[in-house]
C-alpha cells in the first residue's frame, strides 16, 4: 500500500510540475509570472493591479516611451502590478504591424518585453530576415516563432489592440486597472502615485 501510495503522490507531483511550467495557458512556454504576455514585472498572474501599455517600438519616441515610463513607475512594487504590453500598428503601419506580430509571437514563449527591447534598440537593421534573426538573437525557438508571426490570429490582435486607442490618441498609452490616462492628462508623471493608491487599496 505504501509503495503504491508513493507512486500516485510522485505521479500528482509530476503533473503539478508540468502545470507550472505551462504558465497557467496563454501558449508556448510562457513565464511562471503570469503568462505570455506580461512584459518586465514578476507579479503573479492573478496580481491585484494591472498595466496595460498600447505602444510600439517604432512609435515609442513619438509617444514619450509609455513603456519605458511605466516600468519606471512600477518599480517600487515589484510582485505586485502586473504588466501587460498590448503592441499597436498606428494609422495601419506596415512596419509598426510586423513589429507588434513579432511581440506577441515572442510572447507566445514569454519574452514579449525581450522583444520589444530587440526591436525599439535595432529599428535601422530592417531587412528581410530582420524578425527571424530577432528571435534568434532573445533566444526563442525561431520555427515556432515564425509560425505564430504568420498567423492571423496575432495580426488580429494587434488590429484590435490598435482600436482601442482610437489610432494613437494621445491620452490612450496606458490603462491602470481599466482606466485609460490614470493621471487624467496626457503626462504620465503621476503614475507612480497612481500605483501606489491602487496597490493600498488592494490590501
Amino acid at each position: 500500500m505504501r509503495k503504491k501510495a508513493l507512486i500516485v503522490t510522485l505521479a500528482g507531483l509530476a503533473l503539478c510540475v508540468a502545470a507550472c511550467k505551462g504558465g497557467g495557458g496563454g501558449g508556448g512556454s510562457a513565464k511562471s509570472s503570469g503568462g505570455p504576455y506580461n512584459c518586465f514585472t514578476d507579479a503573479p498572474a492573478d496580481a491585484k493591479v494591472t498595466l496595460e501599455v498600447f505602444t510600439s517600438p517604432m512609435r515609442a519616441e513619438t509617444d514619450e516611451n509609455p513603456a519605458e515610463k511605466v516600468k519606471d513607475a512600477s518599480k517600487d512594487f515589484a510582485g505586485k502590478v502586473k504588466c501587460v504590453l498590448r503592441p499597436v500598428s498606428p494609422f495601419e503601419q506596415a512596419d509598426a504591424l510586423a513589429a507588434g506580430k513579432a511581440i506577441l509571437a515572442a510572447g507566445e514563449q514569454g519574452k514579449a518585453w525581450e522583444m520589444y527591447e530587440y526591436l525599439k534598440a535595432h529599428l535601422k537593421d530592417i531587412t528581410d530576415t530582420f524578425y527571424t534573426d530577432a528571435a534568434r538573437s532573445i533566444q526563442l525557438d525561431t520555427e515556432k516563432f515564425n509560425h505564430d508571426f504568420a498567423s492571423d490570429e496575432i495580426a488580429e490582435q494587434v488590429k484590435q489592440n490598435t482600436q482601442k486607442t482610437s489610432q494613437g490618441h494621445p491620452l490612450r498609452r496606458v490603462q491602470l486597472d481599466g482606466q485609460w490616462a490614470p493621471c487624467g492628462t496626457q503626462s504620465l508623471d503621476c503614475l507612480a502615485d497612481k500605483i501606489k493608491e491602487k496597490v493600498q487599496a488592494a490590501g
